[in-house]
């Protein structure tokens, strides 16, 4: 196990279970059904781990995180499991996102640069519907 990788986890949950979900009124406990192993915040650290480890197949990803994040996450539920409740969990990513961003430095800056692609109308060349 990486201990820079479980110190980043456990910061991560708590900042989760302490900032994030509380503002958004999400509790497991009131909800009807059976209780999931993992719960949201748990959830939300797998998510954040598998991007920042890079694994972009959930297959992949979950094969890694049974061997190795075992003891932190014991209820890694199956692949069709997580992709289950990571589709459902729209709204508690995006919080975290945005969490996250908050507690950078450059959140409070007066300019942001924003990449995007060129739009092609943008073009100061003449306008035509073919050859001419």
């Amino acid at each position: 196990m990486n201990p820079e990788l479980d110190t980043l986890l456990t910061t991560l949950y708590v900042l989760l279970t302490d900032r994030v979900l509380p503002d958004l009124g999400v509790s497991r406990d009131r909800r009807p059904g059976r209780k999931p192993g993992l719960s949201d915040a748990e959830l939300l650290c797998l998510v954040v781990a598998q991007q920042l480890l890079g694994y972009s197949s959930e297959t992949r990803w979950i094969r890694y995180a049974r061997t190795h994040l075992t003891g932190m996450f014991p209820g890694i539920p199956q692949q069709s499991g997580y992709n289950k409740r990571v589709r459902a969990a729209g709204t508690l990513i995006s919080a975290t996102i945005t969490a996250l961003a908050k507690d950078t430095p450059s959140w409070h800056d007066v300019l942001r640069l924003v990449d995007s692609t060129p739009c092609p109308a943008a073009n100061r060349g003449r306008l035509s519907n073919g050859p001419t």
